[in-house]
């Protein structure tokens, strides 16, 4: 059965079809060459799409068996220019045209018997293989834009917080090695700060090499409210000379930080004991204050150092009296200024190592007076009296700046050495910002003509706060 193919949707049909029964366009007829010689087609079954020498329509099982040999048959030269002259001219496949301008244009209707079939009309109905095109407004792409925007950034800002946390955790934990150069048999001291709160932390050195406590059992300690620790580390014989790298390790925050150290080779001479400074300053600070410092003894020789430390001043004191160490040792120097009046102190520590020279430290350091929130009005006041006069009193206002009850005390000195002066009332209490008085009172009866000096103290507060009051009392003769 001959068969053609629809240019458009490439279904297969009949020969003999006039419109495709799958889209519906109408098949172009091809205009023929009429032959000049009449040709009689030989006498031969027709072409068969099965194997050679069966027949068309039939099965090939149900082929008639053939048992001669088809002769093969030679046309002559005449019978061959009468075939090809009738065979059809080639096939023109036109492709559509899209535009309608162009097609209304197109000039093919040569080929043609009808030049009106070259205009290929349009098919009724939607087609079955065009795809549908979906058209969105301006405001609507605005707003997937905004939307799309605003997913973006949301994502953006999760991801640059994790990420930031992380490095945020890690920059601020660090931990510290005091002294970092040392020898074997020395105390080593850990400080580390930035860590989880409540955390428990492990510790090993160089690589994966477990620190062990003094019971044998793997180092770990748990950190404080504000994440920080400290712990000491003696050094034993294991570590060997050169530089090693301490790790702290906090599991739970996937966090870990480092820090070095030097072991040093004893040399082979005698000890002998250096100080790391010979002057320590504290500066000056209100008398509630106390201040620390640290300061190396350093072992330039061989062997071990034994020693032992003593203070000449009562406000300053060491952390160790005594110790032994090998290479390094860090020790704390500490003042006290409590109970102490504003002025400048000056502070001895003698190191007196073993069969050695002793070698001492100098500190100084200052009290400052504590401002006070009691206000005095006024602050100079002056008696004019005559020999044999009675008592006067004058007013002094008090006012307390605080935002909390004030107690204060009054206290009275003279130049004379004289009972002239007292204070009225002697003490009292301030609520806060509340205003009150007391009197500077003098007694001239006794006194000779001349003039006196006072001066009248008033403390406040826990921490001792004072304010003074000058006092000058003239007596004349009459």
């Amino acid at each position: 059965m001959e068969t053609k193919r629809c240019v458009y949707c490439h279904k297969l049909q009949r020969i003999d079809a006039q419109i495709c029964s799958r889209c519906g366009h109408a098949f172009v007829q091809k205009r023929t060459r009429p032959s000049t010689r009449e040709w009689t087609q030989p006498s031969i079954p027709p072409a068969s799409p099965h194997r050679a020498g069966h027949y068309s329509g039939l099965h090939p099982e149900d082929q008639p068996y053939q048992s001669n040999k088809i002769a093969v048959q030679h046309s002559t030269v005449q019978d061959s220019e009468n075939w090809h002259a009738s065979l059809p001219g080639p096939e023109h496949i036109v492709l559509p045209v899209t535009d309608p301008a162009l097609r209304r244009r197109a000039s093919i209707s040569e080929l043609y018997d009808d030049p009106s079939a070259a205009e290929f009309p349009a098919i009724e109905g939607p087609a079955f293989y065009r795809r549908k095109k979906w058209f969105l407004t301006r405001r609507s792409i605005a707003v997937l834009l905004a939307i799309s925007c605003i997913f973006f950034l949301l994502a953006s800002s999760i991801f640059v917080i994790v990420l930031l946390k992380k490095s945020t955790s890690t920059s601020m934990a660090h931990i510290t090695a005091s002294p970092a150069i040392l020898r074997a048999h020395d105390t080593l001291t850990i400080s580390g700060k930035g860590f989880h709160a409540h955390s428990t932390v492990t510790f090993t050195y160089d690589i994966n090499k477990t620190l062990f406590a003094s019971n044998q059992r793997p180092l770990s300690l748990q950190t404080n409210a504000q994440g920080a620790f400290s712990l000491q580390l003696r050094i034993s014989d294991d570590w060997g000379p050169g530089q090693h790298f301490i790790h702290a390790i906090d599991e739970p925050a996937s966090l870990s930080v480092s820090t070095a150290i030097t072991i040093e080779e004893p040399p082979a001479i005698p000890p002998a004991l250096q100080l790391s400074t010979a002057n320590l300053t504290f500066g000056v600070a209100v008398p509630v204050i106390s201040s620390n410092q640290m300061i190396s003894l350093i072992n330039n020789g061989g062997g071990q150092i034994t020693w032992h430390a003593r203070s000449d001043q009562p406000w300053l004191t060491v952390s160790a009296p005594n110790s032994v160490f090998s290479g390094r040792e860090n020790v704390q120097i500490m003042v006290h200024r409590d109970a102490l009046a504003a002025a400048a102190y000056t502070g001895h520590i003698t190191f007196t190592p073993l069969s050695s020279t002793p070698l001492t430290l100098t500190v100084t350091m200052g009290v400052a007076a504590v401002p006070s929130a009691l206000t005095i009005t006024p602050l100079n006041l002056s008696f004019t009296m005559v020999v044999g006069q009675g008592t006067v009193r004058k007013a002094i206002i008090l006012q307390n700046s605080s935002n909390q009850p004030l107690n204060w005390s009054a206290s009275t000195t003279t130049n004379d050495q004289g009972h002239w002066l007292s204070a009225e009332p002697p003490s009292g209490t301030l609520d806060a910002g509340v205003e009150g008085y007391m009197n500077a009172r003098v007694d001239a009866q006794g006194l000779p003509p001349g003039s006196y000096y006072g001066t009248l103290t008033l403390s406040s507060g826990s921490e001792g706060a004072t304010v003074q009051v000058a006092i000058l009392l003239t007596v004349s003769a009459s």
